[in-house]
């Protein structure tokens, strides 16, 4: 059997600071248990979406972003204004986010 892992993206934000992002059930379970629920459904609505609706990415990356971070420097807004405006980066990260790796 193969095993899948969560893989660790990163993305440089419009202030300099490169920020790690990833999506794995544990974390995601957790964030839902504490609070962040808003968040992960957001989130796991991208993973759902059929079609890839740009403007919808930040709910996505936010919320790899609080998976991957346990104490998160930026609020969703903060975060959201920081992305930068570059759809082919975009269109990557979605992609590398929702698909898993097989080992």
């Amino acid at each position: 059997m193969e095993k899948i892992t969560s893989s660790l993206e990163e993305l440089t934000l419009n202030d300099g600071v490169t920020v790690t992002l990833t999506m794995n059930f544990a974390r995601l379970l957790y964030l839902r248990g504490h609070g962040r629920e808003k968040e992960v459904a957001a989130g796991m609505a991208m993973l759902n979406a059929r079609e890839l609706d740009m403007l919808d990415c930040p709910k996505l990356f936010y919320c790899a972003y609080l998976c991957a971070n346990e104490e998160p420097a930026y609020t969703f807004e903060e975060f959201t204004a920081l992305i930068p405006f570059d759809l082919e980066i975009c269109a990557k990260l979605f992609q590398k986010l929702t698909t898993s790796k097989k080992k």
